[in-house]
C-alpha cells in the first residue's frame, strides 16, 4: 500500500492534513470536560443522517405531511427507529448545547482572545433552537400545529418589524401549506447551511487559539489518541441514551421492541378545533412560564424585550470579562440564568400537572391519536388527507355531537358526552368531575343518562327502578305506568329471571362490546317478555310490540315504545 499512499499523498499532501487534525497539542492533557463540543459536533451529524433519510420519504403539504410521517413511524423499513434517533438527538443536542455553554464560562474561555469564537458559538445556539422549532410543524400534527401558532404569534408582537416577520415566515394571513412549506425549507436547507458554515468558523477559531488549559500544570498530551478516546467514549454514552429513549418511548406505548417505538405522533392538525393540550416542547417551557406574568399589553416585555437584553448580555460577556470582577460577574450571571430557566421550567410542569382541565385535554388528544393510527392502519388515508380520518369517524365525531346537541338534557355516565361534568343549574357550565365541592350531576338531570345504554345492565337496573334520576331525569315520564309496573312486577320475579329479560332486550341492539350470552338464556327472556314469569308478573308484551319468533301481539293499546332492535343504531335513528 505504500506506493498507492505515496502517490496520493504527492497529489494531496494528505498526510500533512491528518496531522494537522489529530496532533493537535493539548497544553495541560486530556480532560473530561472538553468532550461537550465533539459530543454536540456527533449529534449534529446524527441530525444530518438520519434527516437524510427522513427527507427521502417525507412530503412537505398539508394533505400529505401526516400521511408521510405516518408511513415512516408505521411503514417504512426502521422508520421508527430513525425518526425516533432524529426526535430524540434534537432533545439531547439542547442539554449539550447548555452543557457546554456553562463548562466555556466557567473555565473563562470566552475571554479575550476567544470572542469571536464565543459569538459564534452563541450563533450556533440559536440556529439549534431555530432547527428545533422548525422541525416542530412538519408531522402537521395537532400539537406541532398549535404549539407553532404560539411561537409565531410572539414574533408577531415584535414592534414595527413584528406583522411584517409573522406574514413572511408563515406566508400569508392563516396557517396553512406555504408555512408548512416554508418552515421545510428551513428546517431542511437553509438553517443547516448556516449551521454548518458557522461550525466550520467555530471550529477553525477553537483549533488556533486552543484550550483554555490550566496555567498551573506542564503535562502535554494531543488530540490524537489521547482526547479522541475520551470524545469517543463520550459520544457512545450519547447515542446509548438516545437510543434508549427511542425504545422506552416503545414499551411505554404497550408495543413490542422491534415493531414501533421511536418520536410520537398527534392526530392530523385541524385548524378549526381548538387544541387545548398545546404545549412548546420541555426546553421552551421556561419561556411560556415566563409569559404568563407579563400579560394583556405587557406581554412584548416578558416574549421580546427581556430575552433579547439577555441575549445581548450573552453576547457582551467578553467586553465584561475585561473589569475588574467581571469574570465573576458573568459567571454568577449565567448560573443565575441557568438556575432561572430550570425554575421557570418546573414551575411550568407543576402547573400542567395540578391543572384537571389541561390533563383531560392531554388524555383527549392521546384518544384522537390512537385513534388516527387506528384508521389509517384499518381503512388507509382517504385522498382527500388525513385530516378526513376523524372527520368522518363516528366514534371521534359523536362525543362531540353529543355535547353539543344531547348534553342539554341528557348525560353520558354523569358527563357531556366528552369528559366534561356539567354541575351548573344553568345547565352551561363544564367543570372536572373530581372537584368535589360542587353539586353533583344527578341534581340538574333533566332526561335520561344514556352511559351504558342498550346494554344488560342498564336494562336490569331500569326495570327494577325506572323513577330513579338516571333514567327519566325529572321528566313526568319517572311516574308513567313503566314506574308502576317495576313496582308491582319486580317484587315477583327473581334475580335469575330479571337478568334473563334483560339479555333478551340486549340482543336486539348486538352490541359489539356487550358479552356474549347463550341461546338458552335468550330464549328463556324471550318467554318471560312474552308470558310474564312463573309467579304471575305481567308480561312485557301486554305494553310493547317485538317482531320475534312466538311474540304475540300487544294486547293493550298503550303508547308504548317498540322494542324491536332495541337500542340499536337503527332503532336510535328512528328515535332521534
Amino acid at each position: 500500500m505504500n506506493g498507492w499512499r505515496n502517490w496520493l499523498d504527492a497529489r494531496t499532501s494528505y498526510r500533512e492534513l491528518c496531522t494537522r487534525l489529530l496532533y493537535e497539542p493539548i497544553p495541560g492533557g486530556q480532560r473530561w470536560r472538553y468532550v461537550w463540543g465533539s459530543t454536540l459536533v456527533f449529534t449534529f451529524l446524527i441530525q444530518l443522517i438520519t434527516g437524510f433519510f427522513l427527507w427521502t420519504a417525507y412530503s412537505p403539504s398539508t394533505q400529505t405531511a401526516w400521511e408521510s410521517v405516518y408511513f415512516i413511524q408505521h411503514h417504512m423499513q426502521m422508520g421508527w427507529f430513525v425518526r425516533g434517533l432524529h426526535h430524540y438527538t434534537a432533545q439531547v443536542m439542547i442539554v449539550l448545547l447548555a452543557c457546554h455553554l456553562i463548562q466555556v464560562v466557567i473555565a473563562g474561555a470566552y475571554r479575550a482572545p476567544r470572542e469571536l469564537n464565543w459569538w459564534f458559538g452563541l450563533i450556533l445556539m440559536k440556529l439549534t433552537l431555530g432547527l428545533s422549532l422548525t422541525g416542530y410543524l412538519l408531522p402537521w400534527d395537532e400539537k406541532g400545529y398549535w404549539a407553532t401558532q404560539t411561537s409565531t404569534k410572539i414574533m408577531g408582537i415584535t414592534p414595527i418589524i413584528g406583522s411584517s416577520l409573522q406574514t413572511l415566515l408563515v406566508g400569508g394571513v392563516s396557517y396553512g401549506h406555504q408555512t408548512l412549506t416554508r418552515f421545510f425549507a428551513l428546517h431542511a436547507g437553509l438553517l443547516p447551511a448556516l449551521f454548518i458554515l458557522v461550525l466550520v468558523v467555530h471550529v477553525a477559531l477553537f483549533r488556533k487559539q486552543g484550550v483554555t488549559h490550566p496555567k498551573s500544570t506542564q503535562r502535554k498530551a494531543y488530540f490524537w489518541p489521547s482526547q479522541a478516546l475520551l470524545d469517543l467514549g463520550a459520544s457512545l454514552a450519547v447515542l446509548s441514551i438516545i437510543v434508549f429513549l427511542v425504545i422506552w418511548e416503545g414499551f411505554e406505548q404497550g408495543i413490542v421492541l422491534g415493531v414501533e417505538g421511536g418520536a410520537n405522533l398527534q392526530a392530523p392538525a385541524a385548524p378549526d378545533e381548538p387544541y387545548s393540550a398545546a404545549r412548546p416542547e420541555w426546553y421552551f417551557l421556561f419561556l411560556f412560564q415566563f409569559l404568563k406574568y407579563f400579560p394583556g399589553s405587557l406581554e412584548v416585555v416578558g416574549a421580546i424585550i427581556i430575552p433579547s437584553l439577555v441575549v445581548c448580555l450573552l453576547f457582551l460577556f467578553p467586553l465584561i470579562a475585561r473589569l475588574p470582577k467581571g469574570h465573576a460577574f458573568c459567571l454568577w450571571t449565567t448560573l443565575v440564568l441557568v438556575g432561572s430557566i430550570l425554575l421557570l421550567t418546573g414551575l411550568s410542569v407543576w402547573s400542567d400537572s395540578t391543572d384537571p382541565a389541561y390533563q383531560k385535554a392531554v388524555a383527549d388528544a392521546e384518544i384522537k391519536a390512537n385513534r388516527s393510527i387506528e384508521l389509517a392502519n384499518h381503512q388507509g388515508i382517504p385522498k382527500e388527507g388525513a385530516i378526513a380520518l376523524l372527520r368522518s369517524d363516528s366514534l371521534s365525531r359523536g362525543p362531540h355531537l353529543f355535547r353539543t346537541h344531547c348534553s342539554v338534557c341528557h348525560r353520558w355516565n354523569e358527563h357531556d358526552g366528552t369528559g366534561s361534568q356539567i354541575i351548573d343549574p344553568s345547565e352551561t357550565a363544564l367543570r372536572d368531575p373530581e372537584n368535589p365541592s360542587e353539586k353533583t350531576t344527578s341534581a340538574n338531570l333533566k332526561a335520561s343518562d344514556l352511559g351504558g345504554f342498550g346494554t344488560q345492565k342498564w336494562i336490569s337496573d331500569f326495570l327494577k327502578d325506572p323513577s330513579n334520576n338516571k333514567f327519566f331525569g325529572h321528566t313526568k315520564l319517572r311516574n308513567s305506568d313503566m314506574a308502576n309496573w317495576s313496582k308491582q312486577n319486580i317484587p315477583l320475579m327473581t334475580e335469575e329471571e330479571i337478568n334473563d329479560v334483560s339479555w333478551f332486550l340486549s340482543s336486539q341492539a348486538q352490541l359489539p362490546n356487550e358479552t356474549p350470552i347463550s341461546s338458552e338464556v335468550i330464549e328463556r327472556g324471550a318467554e318471560i317478555f312474552s308470558f310474564g314469569s312463573w309467579d304471575g308478573a305481567q308480561p312485557c308484551s301486554d305494553c310493547h310490540r317485538l317482531d320475534y319468533p312466538n311474540i304475540p301481539a300487544t294486547k293493550n293499546m298503550v303508547p308504548a315504545p317498540d322494542l324491536t332492535r332495541y337500542a340499536s343504531e337503527e332503532w336510535l335513528l328512528g328515535m332521534i
